[in-house]
């Protein structure tokens, strides 16, 4: 059983490093959230796996924003920017899942 908040905060400190001096602006918004059963290692490895795509495709001056919630007692995250994301005929291709159980 693992508060993923904690988690989420460093990632987002990592992100800064991948970031570096781009001008790039980094928001968070996590609401109430479950303890859930998840590996901290493997959870960390795929948000920061997220951001680093975030901030290479994100321009200078654009907007990385994560926001972590609760929804059907799951902890539910996810990272948004304002780079020029992936053409709509390829994204039929893109999935990532992440499940967890909660507690």
């Amino acid at each position: 059983p693992t508060d993923p908040r904690p988690i989420l905060d460093r990632c987002l400190e990592d992100a800064r490093v991948l970031i570096g001096q781009k001008p790039i602006e980094l928001g968070c918004a996590a609401g109430p959230l479950p303890r859930v059963a998840v590996d901290p290692t493997r959870f960390r490895q795929c948000l920061l796996n997220i951001l680093g795509n975030a901030a290479k495709f994100t321009d200078p001056g654009g907007r990385i924003t994560v926001t972590l919630d609760a929804a059907g007692g799951e902890a539910v995250a996810r990272v948004h920017d304002t780079g020029d994301g992936i053409l709509p005929d390829q994204l039929a291709h893109v999935s990532l899942s992440f499940l967890v159980d909660s507690l």
